[in-house]
């Protein structure tokens, strides 16, 4: 190829994007793009400007493209010898960009310099991590792994006055690889990550419950303690954490005779009481132990050598100095030398020693340190640098444990791992490390929610945090609000766990803590098949548990900046508090939502302003969601075959089913339960059904927020009951069972408020009105103007009305998408979930809603809600249709009485200071008023209803009324169109003069 000027390069590189062709540019130019279309269709691309190694730009030739997979592509250069080289790497994007990891920072990381190292965080978090992943996701529709550990720097437009955006990826590495991942949309950018990096592993069931943890336990009494409590008051739980100290020294693996009168003993009566049992460890063997600083343990655990030290450094299984000596790394337990885990033999080793803890009774290890600050300039038996070692060595430390459980347990247990990265991340639970017991923003609850979201964008599903926080910060021992804050953001994490470095337990709080604790871990426990089934979604296509906004809105500005609240698996929106106040703000991204705790629809795409007791947590569940539970009854996970007391129910054969209202009738919603139970749930306006095809089960069947009738099992009918969670039957399930029932059939017309957005399906005129439009817009091929309104718009292309919308619409691809009856609600469900405007590219909207709110079905909705849901569908109509200038035409007068007319009257006052000529953008006001009245009194005659017997209160325009508001438009109309405006429509009524 030739080297024609820089712009006719990019413009190449430009028409190949177009395309979707790979294209290697000249050095010094475009290095290469890889093209695809963006989540609005247009095209898109990653763009590679440069790749320098030390200091030398590459050559064209030097890089290697190749596809890995559908819409993976791989991009190396030729290795020069063995040493690590500087590399820096140039791409043209100035997007926003999610993952590398757990971060504490904040979510979108743009004009950030993050870097890929690990360290261990006390105290504020500022941009550090214990678990860096190389990876992010651009909002351009593109992600991007750069398959290193070593510590590289991403500098992602800190320099955000430069003119020309770049971002800059720095490291010392061997090799390049690059991996680029086409989306455009984030989950199967995470997708295809995932499905290289290794996908999530799933964990035991027992793994799910509540775990109990202390920082210590000083004797057995501690233990037992923990015990009786959680069980005695009626906490469900399945795993019982010994934090540090519980070995002869750490890291020894042999339970201590001088902490536990007798281990054995001990240990039967945790398994024997439902629980299995974790336990603390780290990397290091401890050539120095310092005193404990726990009360208590300066005669249990010897300041020397850990018994097994001489061995190990005897045999050459730790990491080196430059003299080969162990090298010794100051730790919080003492002075100690770390496993080479890249000597085979001295893994073996290591895993020797875990198997002690195993033959003991341990089920579960939780994994600390491994971060890469504790790996300082050492020596490893393979010969790697350090410098690419310090973030490998977490992911070689976790994989042995991994191995350990395996083969020692039969895959039957699980890590509880502070420090991770590429190839440990699948590996469950991951935990976000020591954080304060605070709300404040750098170190506290607040940081913890960023931090599981990262997570999730990262790759990393399933992710707990230390309820309450561990570093005990506040002046005063116990904080029973921000524990409680704390319980409710935990029970909606994949898993909840209490650990508190004062050794705290639920029941230290306080009365109202403890109640609090009692009613999230039940329903976390209760929502085990729920957790699980997403669980398994993540091992199938990485999405994880729980989900920031912008992964499945990536395109919602207002879901790209929310960083306090989340889906939890597909169906809970979750919005913890993370402040000692009892309000907060919710966004609620699109879709149908409802409050979880009492059944009201909310307004979708809309920040809203909520009350939060301090027992309550704004949650909200999908509209029509079936959430699969078991009774709140089970205290434990742990199979009731190993739980040898009384009294502490396991988990059975019972299975629950909630049923959630669905506004939108569907002809088939399927649900598949953790067990591959498949629940297909068909709405109709008169009642429902469900089937459920799967395993055998008992199963109780729950109607929450509604009062089925007429309820039949296979043909049988069977009675209602109602308890705690609202109406309910119980029923024996084998293979196949039909519930059919019936329900008040009254349509709903509209939502709590104009502003929620509420189907109408349940009438067959308006159901089969939207699905003629919806077949009209598909076979329409192009629309340039769109009519928004009610049965004033619908009118308008029949009848006596025709020959109006014939002259004014048929040569410029009209859509009348006017529907007799429509509150704003119903036009807004019709824009955002009925799909009338997906697809659309309209040159103007006209939009006429707003008189069937001030009827007399809806004098409760005042006139600033009406605005507020008027504004509501501008905003969804300049979301969808972003090219279009959007016409507001004011509510026509009517002869329904003068409440009507004050109310109808405000909203058009409100409407003009909102919309008049350029305050906002693109939206134009009308005011039709002068178009009805003569000398200030309303003309009559201009409505259809002066021509019934007897006349009726005015509302709707006759065809000379149409004709009218027709004429006043146009002008408007025809601008916005660029096109000369049309001469009025001339039309003669005898009536009407």
């Amino acid at each position: 190829m030739s080297h024609p000027e820089s712009r006719i390069l990019r413009t190449i590189a430009f028409l190949c994007l177009c395309f979707g062709v790979s294209l290697i540019l000249p050095a010094q130019q475009v290095l290469q793009t890889i093209g695809f279309v963006d989540t609005a269709g247009k095209p898109s691309g990653f763009v590679l400007e440069s790749v320098k190694r030390d200091g030398v730009p590459l050559r064209a030739e030097d890089l290697h493209h190749r596809l890995l997979s559908p819409g993976v592509h791989e991009l190396t250069a030729d290795v020069t010898g063995s040493s690590l080289q500087a590399w820096e790497i140039s791409i043209a994007d100035r997007s926003a960009y999610y993952g590398f990891g757990e971060r504490f920072n904040q979510l979108n990381e743009a004009r950030n310099v993050v870097y890929n190292y690990s360290n261990d965080l006390n105290g504020s978090k500022g941009m550090g991590s214990y678990k860096p992943i190389p990876f992010f996701m651009s909002t351009k529709g593109y992600g991007l792994w750069v398959d290193t550990y070593s510590e590289a720097s991403f500098d992602l437009n800190s320099q955000s006055a430069v003119a020309t955006p770049h971002l800059v990826i720095r490291m010392m590495e061997k090799k390049l690889r690059l991996v680029v991942i086409e989306g455009p949309r984030f989950p199967l950018i995470l997708d295809r990550f995932t499905a290289l990096a290794g996908r999530q592993k799933l964990p035991p069931y027992w793994s799910f419950a509540p775990w109990k943890s202390r920082d210590y336990h000083l004797s057995e009494a501690d233990v037992y303690e923990d015990i009786e409590k959680t069980r005695q008051l009626g906490l469900p739980a399945s795993v019982l954490v010994f934090d540090s100290p519980w070995a002869t020294n750490y890291n020894t693996f042999q339970l201590n005779a001088k902490q536990f009168a007798d281990p054995p003993a001990m240990v039967k009566r945790v398994h024997d009481a439902g629980f299995k049992l974790c336990l603390w460890l780290t990397p290091f063997t401890n050539s120095l132990t310092d005193m404990p600083t726990e009360p208590g343990f300066a005669s249990k655990i010897p300041q020397t050598a850990a018994s097994n030290y001489a061995e190990a450094a005897a045999k050459g299984y730790f990491v080196k100095d430059d003299a080969g000596k162990p090298y010794q790394t100051k730790w919080w337990k003492g002075t100690g030398a770390l496993i080479d885990f890249t000597n085979p033999d001295a893994k073996r080793w290591w895993q020797a020693q875990v198997r002690q803890a195993v033959q003991q009774g341990a089920d579960a290890f939780k994994d600390d340190a491994g971060e890469g600050e504790f790996v300082g300039d050492a020596r490893f038996a393979s010969g790697e640098d350090t410098r690419l070692m310090r973030t490998r060595y977490t992911v070689l430390y976790n994989q042995a444990m991994e191995e350990v459980i395996e083969r020692d347990l039969k895959g039957n247990g699980v890590l509880f791992s502070r420090s991770a990265s590429v190839g440990s991340q699948n590996l469950p639970f991951a935990w976000g490390g020591d954080n304060a017991e605070d709300f404040h923003n750098e170190s506290g609850l607040p940081t913890v929610l960023r931090a599981g979201l990262s997570a999730g964008l990262s790759g990393i599903s399933l992710w707990a945090s230390d309820t309450g926080g561990y570093v005990k910060t506040q002046a005063h021992t116990v904080d029973p609000i921000l524990f409680s804050r704390w319980t409710e953001f935990s029970a909606f994490s994949p898993i909840m766990e209490v650990h508190s470095e004062l050794n705290l337990g639920p029941w230290d709080y306080g009365q109202q803590a403890l109640d609090i604790y009692r009613r999230y871990a039940v329903l976390n426990m209760s929502l085990f098949p729920y957790r699980y089934a997403a669980a398994q979604e993540s091992a199938q296509n990485g999405m994880p548990m729980m989900r920031a906004l912008v992964l499945d809105h990536q395109d919602d500005d207002m879901a790209r900046l929310a960083e306090d609240e989340y889906e939890f698996g597909p169906d809970f929106l979750v919005a913890p508090v993370i402040t000692g106040g009892t309000q907060r703000t919710v966004y609620i991204p699109e879709g149908l939502w409802r409050d979880a705790w009492t059944g009201k629809l909310v307004p979708s795409r809309k920040t809203i302003l909520v009350d939060a007791p301090l027992d309550m947590l704004p949650l909200y569940v999908r509209d029509g969601a079936v959430i699969p539970k078991i009774p709140e009854d089970v205290m434990t996970l742990v199979p009731a075959s190993q739980v040898k007391i009384a009294g502490v129910p396991a988990l059975d054969n019972r299975r629950v089913y909630e049923m959630y209202p669905a506004y939108v009738e569907s002809g088939g919603r399927e649900t598949v339960d953790f067990e591959g139970r498949k629940l297909v749930r068909s709405v109709r306006a008169d009642g429902g059904r469900l089937t459920i095809d799967g395993a055998a089960a008992e199963i109780e069947l729950r109607w929450r927020f509604e009062r089925p009738m007429h309820v039949t099992v296979d043909g049988r009918s069977v009675a209602v009951q109602t308890g705690e969670h609202g109406d309910f039957i119980r029923l024996p399930h084998a293979a196949h069972t039909e519930v059919n029932w019936s329900v008040p059939a009254t349509p709903i017309l509209s939502g709590e408020d104009p502003s929620t957005p509420v189907s109408r399906l349940g009438l067959p005129v308006w159901r089969a009105r939207h699905e003629r439009k919806l077949s009209e817009k598909a076979s329409a091929g192009k629309v340039d103007v769109v009519y928004l309104g009610d049965s004033i718009t619908e009118r308008w292309e029949s009848g006596d009305y025709r020959p109006v919308w014939d002259y004014y619409n048929k040569d410029r691809h009209a859509l009348n998408l006017g529907f007799s009856g429509d509150t704003t609600g119903n036009l807004l469900w019709r824009m955002t979930t009925g799909g009338e405007l997906d697809g659309l590219h309209p040159r103007v909207a006209v939009l006429l809603i707003g008189t069937n709110n001030t009827s007399e079905k809806h004098t409760d909705w005042t006139a600033a809600e009406d605005v507020q849901a008027i504004d509501r569908i501008v905003s969804e109509a300049r979301i969808r249709m972003p090219e279009a200038k959007i016409i507001v035409m004011g509510i026509l007068p009517a002869g329904k009485g003068q409440e009507k007319e004050d109310l109808d009257g405000a909203i058009n006052a409100e409407l003009q200071k909102r919309y008049a000529a350029g305050s906002v953008d693109g939206v134009e006001f009308l005011d039709l008023s002068s178009v009805f009245r003569k000398q200030g009194k309303l003309q009559t005659c201009l409505y259809a209803e002066s021509r019934t017997t007897p006349p009726e209160g005015a509302v709707h325009p006759t065809p000379l009324g149409q004709a009218r508001i027709a004429a006043m438009l146009e002008p408007v109309l025809a601008r916005d169109l660029g096109v000369a405006a049309k001469q009025p429509f001339v039309l003669t009524d005898p009536l009407c003069r």
